[in-house]
């Protein structure tokens, strides 16, 4: 099983490992953060590990652990990102994308073995509760980077137009629709998964959220996601990448919940280590 979910990670970039978590659960994480998503006014809980006990038990489900051990080695590392969000879709980007944009090269290194993890709170379907990926990107040129750049540039031109300003209202969002490129790509694949399935992707593989197909709401009403992001012992994690993370000007509040991390270190699974 370890060799074919090895040979599959590094043909297509992800792997699914079903049920990390049982339906109860995943019922149990739906009822606690709903209402927090409420009352918080936001669709993203970040430092979910620190903050929420149940977080870190999902991060330590051995069926999760076993796969990311066979992925990664042991022991693999736990960068400070993570995350609970609610209804968050976003277009096609890669998680390399700003940090090649930044000047970094750490990904292009041949030790780099990192990846996003992702465990829904619902079905993947037509309402769109999983993920959305192109398979076998993570080994090809990032090419949300030159168009990340053009789309820049667009708007600081559209900026400065009153007419284009107007033509873009008019024609509801169809001219200047600078978003279009980053909607759909070629070999764009929605991962089909289940309520608990945990979602493996190395981070340079394109993706995005699955988009909803149908209109309307979904049974599920709300989508709910928690992210983690994992790494290979190595000087890629915890040096380049942790310097690069740290560096940005967003993750100040990294340096404040330090302390928590080393306590949190303190009383991690010996199959891995939080950074």
């Amino acid at each position: 099983m370890g060799e074919d979910l090895c040979a599959q990670f590094e043909r297509e970039g992800y792997v699914i490992v079903k049920q990390v978590i049982d339906p109860q659960t995943v019922q149990a994480l739906r009822s606690f953060f709903l209402p927090v998503f409420q009352r918080e006014k936001t669709n993203v809980l970040p430092d979910a590990v620190l903050q929420y006990p149940q977080i870190r038990n999902v991060l330590k489900s051995s069926k999760l652990v076993q796969a990311l051990t066979t992925l990664l080695g042991k022991p693999f590392t736990v960068p400070p990102h993570s995350s609970v969000e609610c209804n968050r879709f976003g277009v096609f980007h890669t998680d390399m994308t700003g940090a090649e944009m930044n000047q970094e090269t750490f990904h292009k290194n041949k030790a780099f073995r990192m990846v996003t993890v992702a465990v829904y709170l619902q079905d993947n379907n037509e309402y769109g509760g999983g993920i959305r990926l192109a398979p076998g990107t993570h080994t090809q040129p990032d090419p949300y980077v030159e168009l990340t750049r053009q789309k820049a540039s667009f708007r600081q031109q559209f900026n400065q137009s009153s007419l284009k300003r107007a033509l873009k209202k008019l024609s509801r969002g169809r001219l200047y629709d600078w978003d279009k490129p980053f909607r759909e790509h070629e070999h764009g694949v929605d991962i089909q998964s289940n309520a608990g399935d945990a979602i493996i992707w190395d981070m340079r593989m394109v993706h995005r959220a699955s988009p909803p197909r149908v209109k309307g709401s979904a049974p599920h009403k709300e989508k709910l996601a928690i992210f983690f992001t994992c790494g290979a012992n190595n000087s890629i994690t915890t040096q380049a990448y942790m310097k690069y993370t740290t560096s940005l000007p967003e993750n100040a509040h990294l340096q404040k919940t330090r302390i928590n991390h080393e306590m949190l270190r303190a009383t991690s699974s010996p199959e891995f280590i939080v950074l």
